[in-house]
């Protein structure tokens, strides 16, 4: 229970921060929507001080818009009901049409939120991923991560759906001022009716987070799956696996579309659900009304047919907010893992770079009684290693496989820190230096070439920019590469695909 109250509540500072960045078009949509609120308020107001005109009762002063009420009553002998009647009915057409218009804006501003929202979260999770430290980061499968940055548009739903929340209120608050102004005692009768309405899909509510928790756990995880297979697809062949990774796909699949479908059935149930209620209490309401007015019906009768048009807007806006609170709720276990994602409880997974400026090696490395290991629960890949590399020597570390000399080189590169030890540069230790500045100094060739969907020429100069054509050949000339990348279709503008699949593996070799 205190986790998942703590989730929630990192959860609900997560969107405050959010909420606090785009405060400004937020602040727009809501005063819309407030303005838009008291329009609609506006125009059933003017439209029962209609009836009221057209039956030739003018006690209407008490009507919230004073003015409009003493409009009325000084036109009676002026105007017979029938004018004034089609004059307030005009009025209210043109209050009515600008709330319209306040909607319009409303709808539009929550869109520019919603799209600007979206882009923040999005470029927010792909700059985590950048700062996450390599070692914390290559413990996520890829598909984890492409989940994370599709469910960005959750937050921005969310976001948007809060809005909506404040704005049924608006609109609840104005229908429920309109009927205690109607009927204090009916008004009371109402507020049962709406209680009713929830308290009849509570169970749907807490059901739908429930379910909705267990599909965002499922899809991450079929997501994560789904990639890796499309990753090793040249692995798949060779070993004649593809029936065995499909059945394996489709009881993943099966798994997500089934919390999936739960979750969408409860939300389908509580709509018909919910008006099934609110239409049963409405008709428990007529009969109120007419028990207690059945001698006075028809002089009552403008405050009879106002007061039900007011409780059926009612009705179908606390409708609209329990299935906006039934939604908010499917979507939060989504934003629980973006937060979560976002903000690590650990620190360290965060890499932090050094301060110290790095211009070139002066006399060699030491490693000093070096440890790492992968993960505390395993043994060390290496433990105590010391050794010294002087400037401008050439070494080679020989091994048996899982010796430790790929270790070494990642702990060189900082990949990785040590668990204990230090690694010195000229008596500095390497977590000290700024490791831009070091890794620009050092040429890396690796086992498994890593290549972008770009052209040869962007390949070769990735990250840098004002290269000049004659540096780039220079270059593919020294590794050999030049003499077949002219003679490829497009020379060095040829784009060698994803992984670099349209070269061969000494061709890549080269490039890289």
């Amino acid at each position: 229970m205190t986790n998942e109250y703590e989730d929630k509540r990192q959860a609900y500072q997560f969107i405050r921060t959010l909420i606090r960045s785009q405060k400004r078009l937020i602040a727009l949509t809501l005063g819309l929507s407030l303005a838009a609120g008291l329009f609609e308020g506006g125009t059933i107001g003017i439209l029962f001080v209609a009836l009221k005109a057209l039956t030739g009762d003018y006690t209407v002063t008490q009507f919230p818009l004073d003015s409009l009420g003493r409009f009325v009553d000084l036109s009676q002998d002026t105007w017979p009901p029938s004018r004034l009647f089609l004059f307030l009915i005009i009025l209210a057409v043109v209050i009515q049409l600008i709330r319209s218009g306040l909607e319009i804006g409303n709808r539009i501003s929550s869109l520019h939120l919603k799209a600007r929202i979206h882009t923040d979260i999005y470029l927010r999770i792909v700059n985590q991923i950048m700062a996450l430290s390599y070692a914390r980061v290559t413990r996520y499968r890829t598909g984890e991560l492409t989940t994370y940055i599709s469910h960005g548009r959750d937050i921005s739903t969310f976001l948007q759906s809060v809005s909506q929340v404040f704005i049924s209120l608006i609109y609840i608050s104005v229908y429920f001022s309109l009927l205690f102004w109607l009927s204090f005692q009916l008004t009371l009768i109402t507020s049962v009716l709406i209680l009713l309405v929830f308290v009849s899909t509570w169970h749907i509510v807490v059901r739908v987070k429930h379910l909705a928790t267990e599909h965002a756990t499922s899809l991450k995880n079929l997501n994560a799956q789904v990639v890796e297979y499309i990753q090793g697809i040249r692995l798949i062949h060779l070993l004649v696996t593809q029936k065995h990774v499909m059945h394996r796909v489709q009881t993943s699949f099966l798994e997500t579309i089934l919390s999936r479908l739960k979750s969408n059935r409860l939300q389908g149930i509580s709509g018909p659900l919910m008006e099934s209620v609110a239409i049963a209490g409405l008709a428990a309401m007529l009969i109120v009304i007419f028990w207690t007015t059945q001698n006075q019906l028809e002089e009552l009768l403008p405050n009879v047919l106002a007061f039900l048009f007011i409780l059926w807007r009612l009705i179908l806006r606390n409708i609209k907010l329990r299935q906006i609170q039934i939604r908010l709720n499917h979507i939060t276990p989504f934003i629980n893992q973006i937060q979560a994602f976002l903000h690590p409880r650990d620190s360290s997974e965060l890499f932090t770079d050094g301060q110290r400026p790095f211009k070139q090696l002066q006399h060699g490395i030491i490693f000093k009684d070096v440890t790492f290991q992968y993960d505390e629960s395993e043994q060390p890949a290496i433990a105590n290693l010391s050794f010294e590399i002087p400037r401008g020597s050439m070494v080679a570390l020989v091994g048996t496989s899982g010796a430790g000399k790929t270790t070494v080189a990642n702990l060189l590169l900082r990949l990785y820190d040590p668990t204990q030890g230090n690694i010195l540069l000229d008596g500095i230790d390497l977590r000290d230096l700024q490791v831009g500045q070091w890794r620009n100094r050092i040429g890396v060739v690796n086992q498994d070439e890593m290549f972008f969907n770009l052209s040869v020429r962007e390949n070769i100069t990735f990250g840098l920019t004002d290269i000049e054509d004659s540096k780039i050949v220079e270059a593919a000339r020294i590794a050999q590469a030049h003499d077949f990348i002219e003679q490829m279709p497009a020379g060095y503008d040829t784009v060698i695909g994803e992984k670099g699949y349209r070269l061969s593996g000494g061709q890549r070799q080269r490039i890289a």
